[in-house]
């Protein structure tokens, strides 16, 4: 087959270089010069190198990044920050990885497989009758396909063929990043702050083993005018015990990530989801490009046994996913909502009564869910008897993320579009209800 994989990311990038390319003949679209995507993403992301090696993909990493594996230390702190949770997560599992490090692994092995076309725009993908047929770029251009592979991140190239599935405003976070040289008047490992009702902020400060700042700014839905200088200036004020550093809006990057489960449909005839594109995420937990790298294995593979890309043969791939990655996806979904959507009072209560523990929340952050062993429920029961409205609310929470994962355990195993669609209305239905 002829297959165009839109967006030369991480998952783009990951996809090409796994591809059996003695079967398929692969491309890369990619909307920016060389020189362009080589200074984007100017950060350490912390990986999970345990998944990352059972993948069989540890030696994408150079030997210097397991060097640097740690157990950072870091800490959640509530809306008045009055409360605050400090854990660690154990090494070797993490290692602050440098992005243009892996984009340059990822960009090695995939052109040795697939030609990579820089500059090249897409405007949409071409639709005709009940099929994707290849896209259309800004300057008019067609591109013929037998498969398009929509790797472009949460741009809308493929919201055309989700319908009502996850197309919402609210789904999504927008982020400014910015990384820059730190000395010790930096407060030390990762710090998270969560303030939901103060326009859902979420703020990540983290000195590194590198000896830098990772400075990540959130806000749920579309950035508010004016909110990354405000919120700037109060996390430099807040980690930095010295004078703060001369930083603005300008030494950073804006990006939207989804903050929603996974796509309840990643393929179609002729088309196929990958990375942020399918809500493959999990935010602020460094567990996002595993998922990606993981998803990408896995379409690999299923293209290596089929010999079109109808939605009947395609759906293997997005099968295989949520059997292997997405169902603990929709619980920690339910968890990530709860805490955007809680009031503040909430949330410095669950910190306050330590309902969510050390372990818990190095749990978290390793992209699995909570434990629910009677003896740690009867705990953080015991813990919230003196706060019944946040006891009621963590148990309706709790339920309703065990009732997602049992939606999403229900996916039709063969593609019957009745019941894939009744599937996805049961699960909508069941994620929705918080």
């Amino acid at each position: 087959m002829n297959i165009l994989i839109i967006g030369g990311g991480v998952g783009g990038l990951a996809l090409a270089g796994l591809i059996d390319d003695q079967k398929h003949n692969v491309a890369i679209l990619e909307k920016n010069a060389p020189e362009l995507q080589a200074r984007r993403g100017q950060w350490f992301d912390h990986i999970n190198l345990s998944q990352l090696i059972k993948l069989g993909l540890g030696d994408l990493l150079p030997p210097e990044t397991l060097l640097a594996s740690e157990a950072p230390e870091r800490t959640l702190a509530g809306p008045s920050r009055k409360f605050k949770l400090r854990f660690k997560i154990g090494a070797p599992a993490y290692a602050p990885v440098w992005r243009p490090d892996l984009l340059a692994a990822l960009r090695t092995r995939a052109a040795a497989k697939a030609q990579i076309r820089y500059d090249t725009r897409v405007n949409a993908i071409l639709i005709e009758g009940e099929r994707v047929t290849g896209v259309t770029l800004t300057d008019g251009r067609e591109i013929r396909a037998d498969l398009v592979v929509d790797a472009s991140g949460l741009g809308g190239l493929s919201r055309p063929l989700l319908a009502d599935l996850y197309c919402r405003d609210e789904d999504f976070l927008t982020l400014w990043r910015a990384d820059f040289p730190a000395d010790d008047s930096f407060s030390p490992g990762d710090n998270f702050d969560v303030r939901p009702t103060n326009g859902g902020v979420l703020t990540r400060f983290s000195r590194n083993a590198a000896g830098r700042v990772d400075l990540l700014l959130g806000q749920h839905g579309a950035m508010e005018p004016g909110f990354v200088k405000r919120a700037l200036a109060d996390a430099l004020r807040t980690h930095c015990a010295d004078a703060p550093p001369e930083i603005d809006e300008h030494d950073g990057d804006f990006y939207i990530l989804p903050t929603r489960a996974p796509s309840l449909q990643m393929v179609f005839n002729g088309c196929a989801m990958l990375g942020d594109s399918a809500y493959m995420t999990h935010p602020l937990t460094g567990a996002g490009i595993v998922q990606t790298l993981h998803a990408a294995k896995i379409l690999a593979e299923v293209l290596s046994e089929i010999d079109t890309a109808d939605a009947d043969a395609l759906w293997r791939y997005q099968l295989r996913y949520y059997k292997q990655c997405a169902q603990n996806s929709f619980r920690l979904d339910t968890i990530r909502r709860f805490i955007v959507d809680a009031p503040d009072e909430v949330l410095d209560q669950i910190l306050e009564a330590r309902v969510f523990t050390e372990s818990d929340m190095r749990r978290i952050f390793m992209g699995r869910f909570l434990s629910l062993a009677p003896q740690h429920l009867l705990i953080k029961g015991a813990q919230l008897l003196f706060h019944p409205r946040v006891l009621a609310e963590v148990v309706d929470c709790l339920a309703h993320a065990l009732w997602a994962q049992e939606c999403a355990r229900g996916i039709p195993e063969h593609y019957d579009v009745k019941k894939v669609a009744a599937w996805q209305q049961r699960t909508l239905r069941g994620i929705g209800s918080l």
